[in-house]
């Protein structure tokens, strides 16, 4: 930890087939406030299959198609093959658009025919966002704190800052935290804030790998396969 700058740590899991629960650490540098179960963390893209859910349950109910280009629900100046994105391409990671754009300026450009093939993209992500905020009619940090937490049991996570966190949560690393996210946020792009404790992470972790979120993926970076998200999570 010291080598790395990491004030404080959480890890737990299974090891040998034994759970495993590690703490180590202060909450904040120059803090003496130890990390405890309790303690929640940034949890940066692990928003992701969180928002997921939020996606799957706007498609269950009508509200969204997973392969109906984003740009029939609102304008987002996608040209080109951009314009085809859809919510699946988004969720798979086939979107052809890169990670981020450190131009805000710069035209977001499909660096493939969207569906081929896979690049991560958290820009793909925000677009997705734009469209679930217009759907909805409210911030997704807002729409995904009253109805998909909930939803998943995880009570004790957010995606909105409150005074109140700030005795139990975690103290980001960098100083440059801007509320869309990206390149030195330190944040998600989803939510400027998604905190939750570690028996959430390890939670939503579990039930993400209880299915496939994503297309499969051969070795040669071609997409196989449906966008396989379970009813089970």
């Amino acid at each position: 930890m010291p080598v790395l700058k990491t004030p404080g740590l959480a890890a737990q899991g299974t090891v040998a087939g034994r759970p495993l629960l590690h703490l180590a650490g202060v909450r904040a540098s120059g803090r003496a406030d130890p990390i405890l179960p309790t303690t929640v963390f940034s949890a940066a893209s692990l928003t992701k299959p969180v928002f997921t859910m939020a996606v799957r349950q706007l498609v269950r109910g009508g509200k969204l198609d997973w392969k109906r280009p984003l740009q029939d629900y609102l304008p987002l100046g996608l040209t080109g093959p951009a314009a085809k994105i859809t919510a699946e391409h988004v969720l798979s990671h086939g979107t052809g658009l890169t990670n981020w754009r450190f131009d805000p300026a710069a035209a977001l450009e499909s660096q493939f025919e969207p569906g081929t093939r896979w690049r991560y993209s958290g820009e793909a992500y925000v677009l997705l966002q734009r469209v679930v905020e217009h759907v909805v009619g409210a911030p997704l940090g807002r729409h995904l704190n009253t109805i998909v937490l909930p939803s998943l049991g995880m009570t004790d996570s957010t995606f909105t800052w409150t005074p109140a966190l700030a005795a139990s949560s975690t103290t980001a690393f960098s100083t440059s935290i801007s509320a869309g996210g990206g390149p030195g946020s330190g944040v998600s792009a989803i939510s400027p804030v998604f905190l939750m404790p570690l028996a959430a992470i390890a939670r939503i972790a579990a039930r993400a790998s209880s299915g496939v979120p994503r297309k499969l993926m051969r070795s040669d970076g071609i997409i196989r396969g449906p966008l396989i998200i379970p009813d089970s999570i």
